[in-house]
């Protein structure tokens, strides 16, 4: 029984991750910039809104759960909507208790269907995307993590 994850972040409108200032995407209109906080040395990007794919698994809680922290509204798209919970690492005694947040949508859907990935792009303009999807190959099948990445890929080309 293989189970596999894969995890990969898509910013719309960036060159690079690490040179990028500020920039606007001509075709989404949208504005996006990373702002440099001196005490620690890091750069951190401002996003509006971030997609997330894979909602309820355990690398997808931890980026909502920190999205939502940073003040960001993130849209998540998982089968199990009920299972969104806040994560064991940072949640600390809140830990497995259902995740709710008025910056939190929840859409209850399967990544290999184009219709239900289409929801979560018209549902808000996205800045971000988080494409974590995974599970044991048994109950996700042989093509989800294929046939869902294209499916991503496609919505972000078609949205801009």
């Amino acid at each position: 029984m293989k189970g596999y994850t894969i995890l990969f972040t898509c910013l719309i409108g960036t060159a690079s991750a690490f040179t990028f200032v500020s920039h606007t995407n001509p075709i989404a209109g949208r504005t996006a910039s990373c702002k440099s906080i001196s005490r620690s040395g890091r750069t951190e990007l401002n996003m509006k809104t971030i997609a997330v794919f894979g909602a309820s698994g355990l690398t997808a809680a931890e980026c909502v759960y920190q999205a939502l922290k940073d003040g960001d509204k993130v849209i998540g798209l998982t089968r199990n909507p009920s299972k969104v919970v806040i994560p064991k690492g940072s949640g600390g005694p809140d830990a497995d208790k259902p995740l709710s947040d008025p910056n939190l949508t929840v859409i209850g859907g399967d990544v290999t269907k184009a219709a239900d990935v289409a929801k979560v792009f018209d549902a808000a303009p996205i800045d971000g995307v988080i494409v974590a999807l995974g599970g044991k190959t048994s109950d996700v099948g042989d093509t989800m993590l294929t046939d869902g990445t294209n499916n991503i890929i496609a919505a972000m080309k078609d949205k801009g």
